[in-house]
């Protein structure tokens, strides 16, 4: 049976992610094209049902017929081929609607279909697709799958195989943000595939460093970039919805049309830099990475052991090797 994946991985970026689309053949053979969907900085896993900018929602049996129709929609302007079911609806209730495969004839990206940006591959797309269609097959299956970021499942087989071969390592630590998911989803996630894939550590333990929501969470933590009394917006309306210097960060929600916590609690530490004229950005985080932030955070779990979970069990696994490494 002929069918299609489309696979991306899922990650916060300002430019524009590409994934790929590939064409599977019943003899298994393959046919790879540079394919993308979603608009740039509209492409992290929470984004999926953000109509006009996200990416195509992953999760439902998908098709498009093999011979597409001619549309002059702006951004299309060429073949169209209409991904159904449609509209696809959330357990929420969000909607969806209007997906298809198309050239990328536009500004780069798309309001969530899956498009092609090189001419001669979608030209040779295009081709296939009509081959196919002489078949007398008149649609075929479309699979869309994400990963987050470079995904962890990737790197976890063969850093495993390497402890276990060298033999010498005491700890495999995994560090990740857990964004949309709870710490107990992901850690059941985690622990779920390594017994699926058969994983075992022979003599080295496991340790899943998690930073809920994002490191930006942890680093509001630090009450002295704190304004007590806030003028400007939106540094105003944060501390309105949210007032983190007596709150714990690591449970705060996010703010209207945020679509993600992680970044509106990104924006939050970038406004509260910005009313003491500090810039911050993960390229360029500046005073975060000075010996003072880390004693203002190290304050606060002294003085309130309830917040900042997991900030404080990082700290914790510090505390515990950092004997070992001292010798």
């Amino acid at each position: 049976m002929h069918k299609l994946e489309f696979t991306m991985q899922l990650k916060p970026a300002s430019e524009l992610l590409f994934g790929n689309l590939q064409l599977i053949y019943p003899d298994g053979n393959k046919i790879n094209y540079l394919a993308t969907s979603g608009c740039a900085d509209w492409q992290q896993q929470g984004d999926q049902w953000q109509r006009g900018k996200g990416p195509i929602p992953q999760g439902f049996a998908y098709k498009i017929p093999t011979t597409p129709y001619w549309s002059d929609t702006r951004g299309i302007e060429g073949n169209f081929f209409h991904i159904t079911p449609d509209p696809v609806v959330s357990p929420t209730g969000l909607t969806r609607s209007e997906f298809g495969i198309h050239f990328d004839a536009n500004f780069p990206g798309s309001a969530g279909c899956i498009v092609l940006g090189r001419q001669f591959g979608w030209e040779r797309f295009c081709d296939r697709m009509r081959a196919i269609a002489k078949l007398d097959i008149d649609y075929i299956p479309l699979k869309v799958a994400y990963s987050s970021g470079d995904s962890l499942y990737n790197f976890i087989p063969p850093a495993i195989a390497e402890i276990n071969s060298n033999g010498k390592y005491s700890y495999f630590v995994v560090c990740l943000d857990a964004e949309e998911n709870t710490v107990a989803e992901l850690t059941t996630e985690i622990d779920n595939f390594l017994n699926e894939q058969k994983l075992k550590l022979n003599n080295a333990e496991l340790v899943l460093i998690f930073q809920n929501r994002c490191l930006e969470s942890w680093l509001l933590g630090n009450r002295k970039i704190y304004s007590r009394n806030p003028q400007n917006k939106p540094l105003l309306d944060y501390t309105k919805y949210y007032d983190i210097s007596v709150n714990c960060p690591e449970n705060m929600g996010k703010y209207q049309d945020f679509n993600t916590h992680a970044k509106f609690h990104g924006a939050y530490l970038r406004s509260l830099f910005e009313a003491k004229n500090i810039t911050y950005s993960k390229k360029r985080p500046g005073d975060v990475l000075k010996p003072f932030y880390l004693e203002q955070l190290l304050a606060r779990i002294q003085v309130q052991p309830e917040q900042l979970t997991t900030f404080r069990q990082f700290i914790d696994f510090c505390n515990k090797i950092k004997p070992k490494l001292q010798n």
